[in-house]
């Protein structure tokens, strides 16, 4: 939490460089990781947006101080947890790049708020999943432990270097990744709720919804990009020609993950930079909550919120990955054929 960003940056590098730098140590990737072989296998379908009005995607934006509070209204407005999460095997999906303060990472007490509501509406099992790397550390800093005990939910923090945490996945239709390898947890759910915070982020420029989904797949899936956005790794060298396909690589992850909804807390932003609090400031009090199982209209709106609350962001920073999600079918990225409903 003490790091600054440019140190944890290069520390990422460096973990790369071994993890899965196979062009900078000669080593085929294969040989640095012992697993068994595994074949790429389809993506996950899920079960799709069940949260539709009049043939349109719902998307909820709930204003208010009190976010339990809020989160009943917006489940409610939604039509109910009970059609998602009944009987079924539940993953929550948070942000938890670091231990905090939220909306570093995503708030703890929040996320249980809504493991909660699942529960409470027949899930047969909920879980907390992340991969943020030192991901025990993680969750036992952010208290994770503690706060679900005696809840029935249970915690997934899972270790981005152990590939048999992973299994391959593909889609043609991709033009960035020729395969990604996503958690075999959210492969196997029945249903995964993404629930991140709104920031500004580094190297994408904006992270919420779709940029989530980092967190979801293998490590060197997600450093790599980074090692080369960075051209192998020297935090103030960018390569300008892969900004674009660095951000469009979010909806390739969300395209492999396929999650059924999506829970934004907006109480607070983190502007200006990020992922970290280095060199980013906390917006307060915007105090919104955003519900919607279409993944590319609740990025769009978000960004739309960033825009009202950080001078030094557009909507164009974000504009590729969002158009590219509704390209793959995630979801629609005009809120006006949405149906937005605010409370």
């Amino acid at each position: 939490m003490n790091s600054s960003r440019r140190s944890f940056i290069k520390k990422s590098f460096l973990g790369s460089a071994f993890l899965a730098g196979s062009k900078i140590l000669g080593i085929p990737a294969d040989e640095l990781f012992a697993s068994d072989e595994k074949v790429a296998v389809q993506l996950r379908k899920g079960i799709g947006n069940l949260f539709l009005k009049n043939g349109k995607p719902l998307l909820i934006a709930v204003e208010g101080s009190n976010k339990t509070e809020m989160l009943k209204k917006g489940i409610e407005k939604l039509g109910g947890f009970d059609k998602l999460v009944r009987g079924r095997n539940v993953i929550l999906k948070p942000n938890v790049v670091a231990p905090g303060p939220y909306p570093v990472s995503t708030d703890p007490d929040f996320l249980i708020a809504v493991g909660k509501t699942a529960i409470d509406a027949g899930a047969k099992k909920v879980s907390i999943f992340d991969s943020p790397g030192r991901s025990e550390r993680i969750f036992k800093l952010m208290n994770l432990y503690e706060k679900t005990a005696g809840t029935g939910i249970e915690l997934l923090p899972i270790d981005a270097t152990v590939a048999k945490f992973f299994v391959a996945v593909k889609n043609p239709a991709w033009e960035i990744m020729k395969e990604i390898s996503i958690s075999t947890h959210l492969k196997e759910a029945d249903v995964i709720i993404n629930v991140p915070v709104v920031k500004r982020h580094l190297e994408a420029g904006f992270s919420c919804a779709m940029k989530n989904h980092f967190g979801s797949v293998y490590g060197p899936n997600r450093w790599d990009p980074h090692a080369k956005l960075h051209k192998g790794g020297s935090f103030n060298t960018w390569d300008e020609s892969f900004k674009v396909p660095f951000k469009k690589i979010a909806a390739e992850f969300s395209d492999a993950v396929r999650c059924e909804l999506n829970i934004v807390d907006a109480q607070h932003l983190l502007i200006k930079s990020g992922p970290l609090l280095d060199g980013a400031e906390i917006k307060k009090d915007v105090n919104r909550l955003i519900i919607s199982g279409d993944i590319v209209a609740t990025d769009a709106y978000c960004s739309s919120l960033m825009v009202k609350h950080d001078t030094t962001y557009s909507t164009d920073l974000w504009e590729p990955a969002i158009k590219y999600g509704e390209k793959l079918g995630l979801g629609i990225s005009d809120i006006k054929k949405v149906e937005l409903i605010e409370i």
